[in-house]
């Protein structure tokens, strides 16, 4: 089971709790320069703390927010490589309407009508 250690910090999103100090039912946390005691509780998962309104897990730590931030990079990545292969689509599907002899102004025009047809937002 995760427990919480004096010195280490902990996460909840992008904020940082850091434990000051440690009891068998308690941890004193510091975050954002204010301290405060809150009671331990023991779950399946490992100690948490419920801190005004959110849980904190004592296995949210620079482990847990280092795996966090690869797993953003690699959505990052994976969303650039998704608009860089629609944006190579649609530059294939230009140049086949300039080739089979539309207008710039029209191809643009058929373009924007298809982006529209296909929109999920309206």
């Amino acid at each position: 089971m995760k427990l919480f250690e004096v010195g280490k910090e902990y996460f909840i999103g992008n904020a940082a709790y850091t434990v000051v100090k440690r009891t068998a039912k308690t941890v004193t946390l510091k975050h954002y320069g204010e301290t405060k005691r809150y009671s331990v509780k023991a779950w399946p998962c490992g100690e948490v703390v419920l801190t005004d309104g959110t849980t904190l897990y004592a296995s949210y730590d620079e482990a847990w927010q280092k795996r966090i931030a690869e797993r953003e990079m690699q959505e990052e990545a994976a969303a650039a490589a998704y608009r860089s292969a629609g944006e190579a689509a649609d530059a294939r599907q230009f140049q086949r309407l300039l080739d089979c002899g539309i207008a710039p102004n029209a191809a643009i025009a058929v373009m924007n009508e298809m982006r529209e047809s296909i929109s999920i937002c309206g």
